[in-house]
């Protein structure tokens, strides 16, 4: 049996329409995800004055250690302290440090608004010195002694993960550390 040119033309057209669906598809929602992902965060940043830097554009948060009840970010590890910030560089450049003294491992990881992640940095790789990293959209940027990092994106978010081998006995002890994550839109 011959399939008529006329059946052909439909099925060829409901699979450029199912192809164009899931290419639409994987193009919006990381977007979608990293948008209602920063909104929690700040949301979270606005209930903790401490937290929320004077800037709206930069936003920082400290949450407490994970537990089953308590969830800033998706399935965070309760071995794991987190610090983040998020940031919008569309009014100039945003300065990140990280100096976490901290005797196990800490990274700092930048993700771009369609959740790659596009630069990390650890413990290990940051060989006992700080992260001071200028965040920007334009390479002429002056850096003032930090290393530039060219955003993909004009929004995103910076999150450090710092290892707790005993959330009870050193609970102070990362808080600190936490606070070492430090961001600050840059003054224009």
């Amino acid at each position: 049996m011959n399939a008529s040119p006329r059946v052909l033309r439909r099925i060829l057209l409901w699979l450029l329409l199912a192809g164009a669906a899931h290419a639409l598809a994987l193009w919006t929602l990381p977007h979608v995800v990293m948008r209602a992902a920063m909104s929690r965060l700040v949301s979270a940043a606005a209930g903790d004055a401490e937290a929320a830097t004077a800037e709206a554009r930069v936003r920082s948060v400290y949450p407490p250690l994970a537990t089953a009840a308590s969830r800033v970010i998706v399935l965070p590890s309760p071995d794991l302290a987190y610090a983040l910030c998020t940031y919008d560089l569309t009014q100039g450049p945003v300065d990140v440090d990280a100096s976490p003294v901290w005797p196990a491992y800490w990274s700092v990881a930048l993700y771009a608004d369609n959740t790659d992640n596009y630069l990390v940095r650890s413990d290990k790789a940051a060989a006992a010195q700080p992260v001071r990293w200028r965040l920007a959209l334009d390479p002429g940027v002056p850096t003032a002694g930090r290393e530039l990092v060219l955003a993909p994106s004009a929004r995103g978010l910076v999150l450090m993960r710092v290892l707790v081998a005993d959330r009870v006995s050193q609970s102070v002890a990362v808080a600190e550390a936490q606070r070492a994550l430090r961001c600050q839109a840059v003054p224009r």
